[in-house]
Parts: structure tokens; sequence; C-alpha cells
């Protein structure tokens, strides 16, 4: 089925070239970001929609948003890799129903066009490229096209453009293929406001018991530990980064009740909010002027 799309927006977060090793091994990771793989040596794996997919030198791969991913090196891989959304006119993500293949082979071009776009962009990749590290997601967020030149942002934007019209070309209408992406979406945007089930079952127009089981089949949780741990993330990201308070940091994920939000990060984390932020507040100059914790 053809695809009519009068209108696309590609933001892109990061991009580099790397040499991942055994420790790139992931499990069952979620991300709100699109991902284009080239490999340039090695292998690698990674398993989506119930089937692996095996990378070596020339595979262009693509991995689509809010779908559990298995990332596997079993040596050394060199890739290149963007990091990515792609919004429809709606602001509908275009991976929710649109199936596009994952795995194809790499031509000269694509290879041109990354190895100029590294040369043109040395050390715009991403600081720390452990997917299961705490703040993962929120330090790609904030990534996003720091310090560059217009001219930098047209190629950048334009290389995915034409990577990602490679998949493009055999691309089909599929309803539902990433499963409710409305809600993950929301999750990741909406920390603060109400996320109960039945504010996320509604957002889907499913019933709640429908939701949290499909919820808990697609992502191997449910929908409740799911925003805990989305939850306790940004808590441990606004401690480490921002001098706010524990009420304000509380407000900001959606427990407002100051000790309550106490609670619930010692609950979880083992530590009180406050040790936490002394062990880890990256402002040096804050702990050296003997910022005061609150």
């Amino acid at each position: 089925m053809k695809l009519e799309i009068s209108h696309l927006s590609i933001d892109t977060y990061a991009f580099d070239k790397v040499e991942v090793g055994k420790w790139w091994d992931f499990k069952n990771h979620i991300s709100p970001f699109a991902r284009i793989f080239l490999v340039d040596a090695g292998k690698q794996e990674v398993s989506f929609h119930g089937k692996t997919y095996h990378h070596q030198r020339d595979s262009l791969a693509l991995i689509p948003p809010y779908t559990p991913v298995d990332y596997y090196c079993a040596d050394v891989c060199s890739q290149y890799y963007f990091i990515f959304t792609c919004r429809l006119e709606n602001g509908k993500d275009l991976f929710t129903d649109c199936r596009f293949p994952y795995l194809l082979s790499a031509d000269a071009l694509s290879h041109e066009l990354c190895q100029h776009l590294h040369r043109q962009l040395p050390g715009f990749g991403l600081s720390n490229v452990d997917a299961d590290s705490e703040d993962f997601n929120h330090m790609i967020f904030r990534s996003q096209l720091a310090g560059l030149s217009l001219q930098q942002k047209l190629v950048l934007q334009g290389t995915v453009g034409l990577l990602l019209s490679r998949f493009a070309a055999d691309a089909q209408r599929s309803e539902q293929l990433i499963r409710f992406s409305k809600s993950f979406q929301f999750i990741e945007t909406h920390l603060g406001e109400d996320l109960s089930l039945a504010v996320l079952a509604d957002l889907e127009g499913v019933s709640k018991t429908y939701f949290s089981d499909q919820f808990y089949e697609h992502s191997g949780v449910r929908p409740s530990e799911y925003i805990a741990h989305k939850r306790e993330v940004r808590a441990r990201e606004l401690l480490a980064t921002t001098l706010l308070n524990m009420s304000e940091i509380g407000h900001a994920i959606g427990i407002p009740d100051q000790a309550y939000f106490c609670r619930f990060f010692k609950k979880r984390t083992g530590i009180a909010p406050k040790k936490y932020r002394l062990a880890n507040l990256i402002d040096e100059g804050a702990k050296a002027r003997g910022f005061p914790i609150r």
C-alpha cells in the first residue's frame, strides 16, 4: 500500500562512529528514538518484533522507537549511528503504523555520506553510549544539535533523510505495529502529570484491564512499574544535574508530596535523595561552595 505523507519532520539528536564490544549487551531496551546503524566492520545483533537481525560489514539497519529491543555484540563491531525522531504533520510518530524493512545492504553512497558527515561533525556523539545508564534517554534529548551551525544542521538532517529514504522505498501501512505508542510518548513527556491506568487506557481507547495486560505482554512490565522506573530515573537525573529542592523534583516527576517522594526514592534506590545528591551532584562548583542540600 502506497504511503500518502504530505509533511515529515526529522529531528536528529546524535551521530557518531564508535566501536562497540562485548559490553554492548542490553536487554529489553525501550527508547523514544529511532536509530540507523551502518556497520563498518565486525558483527552485532539486534532483536525485536520476534526476530533477530544480524548486522555485519555493509549492513544498513533501522531500529524503530517505542519497541523492546535487545542489543548484542559477541566481539567487536565498528558502527556509525544516528539517533532521531521522525514525525508526521499531526505530531504522530512515523513508525507507529508504518512498517519498514529493517535491514538493507549499504551502498557506496551511504558509506560516503557517513564518512563525510563524520569529518564535518567530529565529537557530535553521546558522551555515554550505555543504554542501561540512569538518564540515557534524557541525555539524548539534551544533546540535540548543540552548538551546530546552520550548515552543519542541514548536512546532518539531509544525511538522515537520505539514509531513511532507502528504507522508505518499501515501507507499507501497518496499523498498530507499535503497541500503545501514544502511551509511551505521553509517559515520556508528562511524568509530572496524572499517569493513572484510567488515563492511559482512555488515551488508547481500551479498557484498563486490556491495556494493562497488553502493555505487560509488549514491554514485559506492568504500566505502574514502567512509570515508577521512569520517575526514578528522572529523579536521579534532576538530583545529580540541578539545584531543584526535593519538593520541586517531586512535582516534576508527578509525586508532589515531598515525604512520599523521599520514601519512593529510598525504597527504589536504597538511599535517601539528599544523600544521593551529595554523592552524585555534577555541579562541582555548587559542591565547592557548600551548596545546601534541601
